[in-house]
């Protein structure tokens, strides 16, 4: 394969996967505000009084929703999320002819998924961090600069 093609779609699939991080980024950080407005307005008089901050569509389907329908829906979407940023890296390094690689990033997702949900037993935040780490083109980034590392590596050294 071409070194220009690899690196088209290198950046192809990176592009798609910040696109798909901004997107995911826009649910959540929606979600917490409508769950927040929902926590002002609970047994509050003046509830006509607070402001919603949630972006009118999100609210629109939020509509009717309690705070821990939204909890689950997070949590659906918190997997949802995990196999659709692994599958694109899987399919990214299998497109690059890094097979090996592409086999090693399902079973990162795989394991750090577990983990964090592990972790969210007892420690939500560095759970959370986990998660914010998989849900980013990290992974794939750090995969294809350890390949390049290597590859440089054997050819200089080897």
């Amino acid at each position: 394969m071409n070194r220009w093609l690899k690196i088209t779609i290198a950046i192809a699939f990176f592009v798609v996967l910040s696109g798909l991080y901004f997107f995911r980024d826009f649910i959540f950080v929606n979600a917490n505000g409508h769950m927040e407005y929902l926590r002002l307005i609970n047994n509050n008089e003046f509830a006509e009084l607070v402001p919603n901050y949630t972006h009118s569509k999100m609210s629109a389907f939020f509509d009717g929703w309690g705070i821990p329908e939204i909890i689950n829906f997070k949590w659906y979407m918190t997997f949802a999320f995990t196999s659709i940023f692994g599958l694109t890296s899987f399919v990214a390094l299998y497109a690059l002819r890094k097979k090996k690689l592409a086999f090693y990033i399902i079973g990162l997702y795989t394991v750090s998924f577990v983990l964090a949900y592990l972790l969210s037993l007892f420690s939500y935040p560095v759970a959370r961090a986990v998660i914010g780490l998989l849900h980013s083109p990290l992974p794939l980034l750090l995969m294809l600069t350890a390949s390049y590392l290597e590859i440089k590596t054997n050819t200089e050294y080897g």
